[in-house]
């Protein structure tokens, strides 16, 4: 709450948040199965952390590492529905935008970044909370961007196409994805990971659901994607 601490204690305490609110039973970049993990509650989520994380992320603009721990915890901190609402209703998706603005080029900041969107922005994001923010058109440029600049890693890709596809589930976002040609980015990037069994489903949702009629495959049927984020093997500071 202070935010006059060491950049590197910021990024520290960030990451401790991220720890704090993992869902017990799950692990690094899986999709999040309620009826198999369990989500923390944590009272002071919404009173203190939530205004503390989006405040050390707005004055640390320029500190990558910052942006990608505090990218990360909100990854599980937008899991609970309450959560998510205090989070939109703080801004939080402009946040994460100028995160990724900030930091175009790496690669760790725009990952973390999109993961986070995928549990936001399945709520929509042309609610009076976000657009006051930041436009949803912005919002899916922003993400375009990002998914193209890092196409060919496969764990950007595969979240940003899954962020598209949650805007997708929004008919009002559909002339704009169409516009944008979403379903040609995301159909590259199944090209180059072409063993990525989930980003194909995706793709073939959202091309049936934007009206491309040159995509055989059915649609998946599936419902929002969400995810959650774990420790990864390895990770520490």
């Amino acid at each position: 709450r202070r935010q006059d601490g060491s950049k590197e204690m910021i990024a520290k305490a960030l990451y401790t948040i991220m720890l704090l609110l993992r869902p017990k039973g799950g692990s690094e970049g899986i999709l999040l199965r309620t009826a198999k993990m369990s989500i923390p509650k944590i009272p002071s989520v919404i009173g203190v952390g939530i205004d503390a994380v989006l405040g050390c992320l707005r004055h640390n603009l320029e500190h990558a590492k910052i942006q990608e721990m505090g990218c990360w915890a909100l990854v599980n901190m937008a899991l609970r529905s309450s959560h998510k609402q205090a989070l939109l209703h703080g801004g939080v998706i402009q946040v994460i935008v100028s995160a990724m603005d900030a930091h175009p080029t790496n690669k760790k900041v725009q990952y973390r970044a999109l993961f986070a969107l995928i549990n936001l922005v399945n709520m929509g994001v042309r609610h009076r909370t976000t657009s006051a923010h930041v436009p949803a058109e912005r919002i899916i440029e922003r993400v375009l961007e990002s998914t193209a600049t890092f196409i060919q890693c496969r764990d950007v890709a595969d979240r940003g196409c899954m962020v598209l596809y949650n805007l997708s589930l929004d008919a009002r976002n559909h002339e704009y994805l169409r516009r944008c040609k979403v379903p040609i980015l995301m159909s590259q990037a199944v090209a180059l990971h072409s063993n990525n069994r989930v980003l194909e489903s995706i793709w073939n949702s959202t091309s049936s659901r934007l009206g491309r009629t040159d995509v055989l495959a059915p649609n998946s049927g599936v419902g929002a994607v969400n995810s959650t984020l774990a420790v990864p093997a390895g990770l520490a500071h």
